[in-house]
């Protein structure tokens, strides 16, 4: 299994498991007006015991008592010191568990940590993700991250992707860690780990490039000329694009706990969990699109557009299938050097989002209504 089939099944498995908890809740005690909180700080404070599943959103979450449930929260920051006997499902800008969850931990975050107890499985995603040497994991780890440190012990296996991978811990199973950048690992090996994530990456791309070529030719072939006249408006479009995204699950979240809140005081338990499931779903749904885009698709966009650069003559049935392959191998090229790879990519995310995007809305927009002058009569 590849890296990014990996960073792709961890996406699936958090969505699971939001529909899980969210169902979970409707046979669990108290009622859904109880269940759901939300403000700046939420805090259940030490000593204090809630006896069943709790939904919180804000801007602080901080557990220092006992939640005898599931947790599904999403926050700036989320704090578990305290704990949680079931499954938690975390979403933040920090996540930091020093307390204990009894279940499944599942979270994405731009910085985690973990120096207190995950009684089963933990799969989560972050930029920076650390596993102290207090920190341990009952079951299974996996992850996918930037820069990922394990110093605690994991009784299970571990496996998952990361750009710099380090363990001084204890893991009990197997051990199956995809890295680009291994802090110690030679030279070499990561001159020969790097050339063959670039094979992958050009399998993968140019597969998704002829699936577009065969089943959306116009869209694809005008949103690569689009790339190639119009590349800093495509580009500017791009980051409307991004905007946008988050725009949409950002509402999409605030919607689902403005109309919870309000099935909650009406105890409409039922319309709750169907609140929360579908908004969990949409929510996967747009970022999940978002992901296999900017992974695969926009490589081969552009990759068609410089195809189109180097060979501007038709060649035949075969032209387009030329020119994807020439230019996807640039693409991939160019992505895969360390550090700039990187700013190249996001350029290529942008020009490919705002140049398909372009084609869509003129393809979509109202068109003003032709109005055929009539010669006067004589």
């Amino acid at each position: 299994m590849t890296h990014r089939t990996r960073r792709f099944a961890a996406l699936s498995a958090g969505a699971l498991a939001a529909i899980a908890l969210a169902v979970g809740a409707l046979g669990a005690s108290g009622g859904p007006a109880d269940k759901v909180l939300g403000g700046d700080t939420i805090t259940i404070p030490a000593g204090a015991t809630v006896a069943h599943d709790v939904y919180a959103f804000g801007g602080t979450v901080t557990i220092a008592g006992t939640i005898d449930g599931d947790l599904v929260t999403a926050a700036a920051r989320v704090v578990i010191d305290g704990t949680v006997t079931g499954d938690v499902l975390a979403a933040g800008s920090d996540v930091i568990v020093h307390g204990t969850v009894g279940g499944d931990f599942r979270a994405a975050a731009a910085r985690l940590a973990i120096t207190g107890t995950i009684g089963e499985d933990a799969a989560v995603a972050a930029t920076t993700l650390e596993v102290a040497g207090t920190g341990r994991i009952g079951q299974d780890f996996l992850f996918t991250g930037g820069q990922v440190t394990l110093d605690g012990t994991v009784a299970g296996g571990v496996a998952g992707t990361a750009t710099e991978y380090l363990r001084h811990g204890t893991v009990a199973g197997t051990e199956d860690v995809t890295v680009s950048a291994r802090v110690d690992q030679p030279a070499t090996d990561r001159t020969a780990s790097l050339a063959l994530d670039a094979f992958r990456q050009y399998v993968a791309v140019v597969l998704f490039g002829l699936v577009l070529l065969r089943f959306a030719p116009g869209l694809v072939r005008l949103s690569a000329e689009r790339v190639r006249t119009q590349p800093l408006v495509a580009s500017g479009a791009g980051v409307i694009g991004i905007l946008g995204v988050v725009g949409v699950v950002t509402a999409l979240m605030a919607m689902m706990l403005l109309v919870t809140v309000v099935f909650g005081r009406l105890d409409f338990a039922g319309l709750v969990a169907l609140d929360v499931i579908g908004t969990f779903l949409a929510a996967f749904g747009v970022v999940f699109g978002l992901v296999i885009f900017s992974a695969f698709v926009a490589d081969a966009i552009v990759g068609l557009a410089l195809g189109r650069l180097v060979s501007v003559a038709d060649a035949g049935p075969w032209a387009d299938v030329i020119r994807l392959l020439i230019g996807s191998a640039l693409v991939v090229l160019a992505t895969s050097f360390p550090g700039i790879g990187a700013i190249v990519k996001l350029l290529v995310i942008l020009v490919a989002l705002g140049a398909m995007g372009g084609v869509i809305w003129q393809r979509w927009r109202p068109r003003p209504a032709t109005v055929v002058m009539q010669p006067p009569a004589s």
